[in-house]
């Protein structure tokens, strides 16, 4: 064999050359894409390896430069990948540039929104994912970590979004046809492709790809099939979002285009983890027990652990926020979960008294044992030998790890709450409900000490600081930190203390409450900073590093926190809650929202700052909100009264006080009458100067919606057995929009010609909520609009051409709203949380309010509609 020296000189082709000396940058031992090499070179698009990179790779092989290919991949030998090297640091400046365009090639082709987009239509979503993840890699091993960070962001987004693009729509009837032919060139390009995957476009009588004809509505996915720029929409507001914008050359034919970043993951380095309703299984947590139960970081903080009586056990990748593969079995209704102090096992308690052990690498179950009592708390000892378990009635009881065998057992009266081992594993602290905390010996199964100083309501959390002298517990009383030696209380924390945790270094105190979470200084026992608001905060953890916290609440959120940017103790005390209702000032420069909680709230759109609470509406769930015409007051219906405010000063003046729920509130577009609908007794009409009722009309259906005519002569109302159609006048019925179910939510056309419906029909339907479009005058149906599910908000663009209508889920349907064509779906918009209300600040240009979900404060889309919409 000749000396790799010899070999290479005989290697003439520049580009041979450049496929060898970038292929020396591989790891030892890792096979290399043809399809990456060749991209970096300029030789071929990844999808496919032309005959030009094969009979390169064919001669470097032949010269025993690369081992024998395997497929569609090669790979160097110790000694070719350490003479590549070398000849690489030879050649000083022009390798420099060698790499460099290589790695501009390579992030170019996945940076660049038009070619992935492209690219992900020939090869498909999974594939093309999988790629992005190679050529991140590869850019690491390059050196070029900023591009490989930023592919990285890239490859979350791509995880984002896979559900939305890649999983097909439930219960779809595909008789619309798809969206028109396209004159710019890049969608040509797109249609052609399209073409040849999908087959030609006059096939598809039912929307269904020519090549699976057999396929069944319900395998339709979004996109490319339904919205084919829906990739390219996607992927764009994401980065818009994360502040790091793909490169765009040719904009896609119809999109909706984010123009400024929402901010749904808070300014105080907040992100979400929404582990899913509570209607995910059929399980519901006991009276009183919260829906998530506990948040935990791995032992090497690479991990976040949330456990939910609902949703189960789920995994969490810190650095990137993605959920990671769940345990492989039964783990729902799980009370309580814990890492090995190595991170290799996991314990996991239920309420029936079944405690597992996982292998967190296999993620399967090594053995199950029975303690004979619900489940409260579980906890592995420092040396991962033993398992602490606490139970309801049956006491404390500490298990063998490897066998099974249960060890010991500590009975209490009551029930066992939170369980915790000494650092160095001597000793068991257990909260009880009627005893307060004890602590015993491990090794003899003596007790050694009580910290007793809560009597009602029981130790619900404890925690031992990491040196093993102090101990905190907490109940629904107070949070106390205690010398363990000696018993002795040292300091008495304010809030209640639903979970304590100490921080890495045993400085600061980590408390969850019924409104915020906590951080204290323990030597001075004050507080120093505030994460929240949120709901009743059930766990609190901190990353081994200490730079970050976990909590987890009621609402089911789990939330990561910066420590160091985390809240001031001063902001406002009122008790957290959901956001119910939304609606937009007439100029869409300030949102109005309504609470559960009964609080009414101003903000300012631009920047998403609460302005200031409206005073005097009470402490009932606020069930609509309404600006007048003239933005100069608004109105909340609520429990047996309609407030009516004016938005500069005053006290509300109180309309409508009967016995019933007030469920939907609206102002005349004159803004000089006032309607209001209730759950019982039917709608009355109302003088806004005089505040006296004009008239009203009672029967036995809940009002659901309500809507006045754009001309003021007409009103809308939805109730449990259709919309009907009534005079402002005197109130008479004119007609009956008949649906079989009861109707959510009703919108006029602003010419008065059309309106939307929608039933509320999802709990019988599989196919979700039933939206129809009807001919007001004659009270014909013209269409029903197709793939919404659930739909709970609804409203047409200022000319008409559009109707929109939002989901409970967050997703916005753009429909066509005149023409032939009438009802066709143009457009998804996908906001985290439900919509609540929109603004049309131009004909191109909208304004989505969502509700906040669990961040308790609305988030605003800048939406602008880009492309052909005519």
């Amino acid at each position: 064999m000749l000396p790799l020296q010899e070999r290479w000189d005989k290697v003439i082709c520049e580009q041979e050359r450049m496929l060898f000396l970038l292929a020396s940058f591989y790891p030892e031992g890792t096979t290399i894409p043809l399809w990456l090499l060749g991209l970096a070179v300029g030789m071929g698009e990844p999808e496919g390896t032309s005959e030009l990179l094969k009979r390169a790779c064919h001669q470097l092989q032949a010269l025993e430069l690369f081992e024998e290919m395997t497929g569609e991949r090669v790979q160097l030998s110790s000694t070719s990948r350490q003479f590549g090297q070398q000849l690489v640091q030879a050649a000083g400046i022009q390798s420099k540039v060698l790499v460099a365009e290589a790695a501009q090639r390579l992030f170019s082709a996945c940076w660049t929104l038009d070619t992935l987009s492209q690219r992900t239509l020939r090869i498909g979503y999974h594939e093309c994912r999988e790629q992005v993840q190679s050529i991140r890699h590869y850019l690491g091993w390059l050196g070029f970590q900023e591009y490989s960070e930023l592919l990285e962001q890239l490859d979350h987004w791509m995880s984002l979004e896979s559900s939305l693009l890649t999983t097909p729509i439930i219960g779809t009837d595909m008789s619309q046809k798809k969206p028109s032919a396209c004159s710019s060139l890049r969608s040509l390009r797109l249609q052609q492709e399209r073409k040849r995957v999908y087959g030609d476009r006059d096939t598809l009588a039912r929307g269904l790809p020519a090549s699976q004809s057999q396929r069944t509505p319900k395998d339709v996915t979004w996109w490319p099939e339904i919205l084919p720029d829906l990739f390219y929409q996607q992927l764009y507001n994401r980065s818009v979002e994360a502040g790091s914008l793909l490169t765009i050359q040719e904009e896609p034919t119809r999109w909706l285009r984010l123009t400024c970043k929402v901010g749904v993951e808070d300014l105080l380095g907040l992100r979400l983890y929404l582990l899913g309703p509570e209607w995910e299984h059929e399980w519901q947590p006991p009276v009183g027990e919260s829906l998530l139960v506990h948040v935990a970081f791995s032992p090497n903080g690479q991990l976040m652990l949330t456990s939910s009586y609902s949703s189960g056990v789920q995994f969490w990748d810190v650095e990137s926020g993605r959920e990671l593969p769940r345990l492989q079995g039964d783990t729902i209704r799980v009370t309580s979960a814990a890492f090995s102090p190595d991170g290799q096992l996991m314990l996991t308690g239920t309420d029936s008294g079944i405690v597992r052990l996982w292998a967190m690498e296999s993620r399967c179950k090594v053995r199950q044992w029975d303690t004979s009592g619900r489940v409260t708390s579980v906890a592995f000892s420092p040396d991962g030998r033993l398992a602490l378990i606490g139970t309801q009635y049956q006491g404390a009881q500490l298990w063998e790890v490897e066998n099974g065998s249960e060890r010991r057992r500590w009975l209490a009266l009551g029930c066992v709450i939170s369980v915790a081992f000494s650092p160095d594993g001597r000793l068991a602290l257990i909260g009880t409900q009627y005893q307060g905390a004890q602590l015993w010996e491990v090794e003899s199964g003596r007790e050694v000490g009580k910290l007793q100083s809560h009597t009602i309501g029981g130790i619900i959390s404890v925690a031992f600081s990491p040196d093993g002298r102090l101990a905190l517990t907490g109940s629904y009383l107070a949070v106390h930190l205690w010398e363990v030696e000696s018993g002795r209380q040292l300091v008495g924390l304010k809030y209640t203390g639903k979970s304590v945790a100490f921080s890495p270094d045993g400085r600061l105190a980590l408390t969850g409450s019924s409104k915020a979470a906590h951080l204290w200084e323990v030597e001075r026992g004050e507080e120093i900073r505030r994460f929240g608001p949120m709901t009743s905060v059930s766990s609190v953890a901190f990353s081994p590093d200490g730079k970050q916290v976990l909590t987890g609440s009621d609402d089911n959120v789990a939330r990561l926190w910066e420590v160091s940017r985390g809240g001031e103790c001063s902001w406002d005390e009122e008790y957290p809650s959901l956001i119910t209702s939304v609606a937009f000032s007439p100029d869409g420069q300030i949102a109005l929202t309504g609470s559960e909680n009964g609080s009414v709230h101003l903000w300012e759109v631009s920047s998403g700052r609460k302005l200031r609470k409206l005073q005097g509406s009470g402490s009932s769930k606020i069930t609509s909100v309404a600006f007048s015409p003239d933005g100069q007051r608004v109105l909340a219906g609520s429990y047996k009264v309609a407030y009516l405010w004016e938005v500069e000063h005053g006290q509300p003046v109180l309309l409508d006080r009967k016995k019933s729920w007030i469920t939907n509130v609206a102002f005349s577009p004159d803004g000089q009458l006032i309607l209001t609908g209730d759950t019982s007794d039917g709608i009355r009409l109302w003088n806004v100067e005089s505040g006296q009722m004009i008239w009203q009309r009672l029967w036995e259906e809940q009002v659901r919606s309500i809507a006045f005519s754009p001309d003021g002569r007409q009103i809308l109302i939805g109730s449990n057995f259709g919309a009907r159609l009534r005079k402002v006048s005197n109130g008479r019925l004119q007609r009956t929009l008949r649906h079989r179910w009861p109707v959510g939510s009703v919108a006029f056309s602003p010419d008065g010609r059309l309106a939307l419906t929608s039933a509320e029909d999802f709990m019988y339907n599989e196919e979700g909520g039933t939206v129809q479009l009807w001919e007001v005058r004659s009270g014909r149906k013209l269409r029903q609009l197709l793939y919404v599910q659930e739909a709970t908000s609804m409203a047409f663009s200022p000319d008409g051409r559009l109707a929109i209508v939002g989901d409970r889920y967050g997703r916005v349907y753009f429909y066509r709203g005149q023409g032939s064509d009438v009802g066709n779906l143009l457009g998804i918009y996908v906001a985290t949380y439900e919509v609540g209300a929109i603004y049309w600040q131009q004909s191109n240009q909208v304004v989505l309010a969502d509700k906040g979900g669990p961040t308790w404060g609305p988030h605003f889309s800048h939406v602008m509609l880009e492309g052909k919409w005519e």
